[in-house]
């Protein structure tokens, strides 16, 4: 991961989101390992969207926690569909059992804090 970071970075330390996007492995929403995702959109015109992850048979009289999930990368880095992201939020719906709400916020540095924060309390 960090010669992903390393290679994206200008000399100035702006990043390349282009050449980012280009090694970034993304995943569609589906239902696998006893889990169902689907991705839900909040506000299209900020690309405000969140996928919902939630184990396909939890127990009838269990109450399962809820985790909000804002993945890594310095608000500046990668998508919450990312492979990376996307395989540990469904390990964490699958092995707790939670209901997983990880959000597609706002990167920076179009975007400035505490945007992503907003995005957060919108998806909630």
């Amino acid at each position: 991961m960090s010669v992903l970071v390393d290679v994206t970075c200008r000399p100035n330390i702006t990043i390349n989101r282009t050449l980012l996007n280009f090694f970034d492995i993304k995943i569609s929403p589906n239902k696998k390992y006893g889990l169902t995702s689907v991705d839900i959109t909040v506000d299209p015109a900020r690309d405000l969207w969140f996928c919902l992850c939630t184990p396909t048979e939890p127990a009838a009289d269990v109450k399962l926690p809820t985790i909000l999930f804002f993945h890594g990368g310095g608000f500046a880095r990668l998508r919450p569909d990312s492979f990376l992201y996307d395989s540990v939020c469904h390990r964490f719906a699958r092995e707790i059992p939670a209901v997983v709400v990880y959000i597609n916020y706002r990167l920076t540095p179009k975007n400035r804090f505490p945007s992503q924060y907003d995005d957060g309390f919108d998806v909630l």
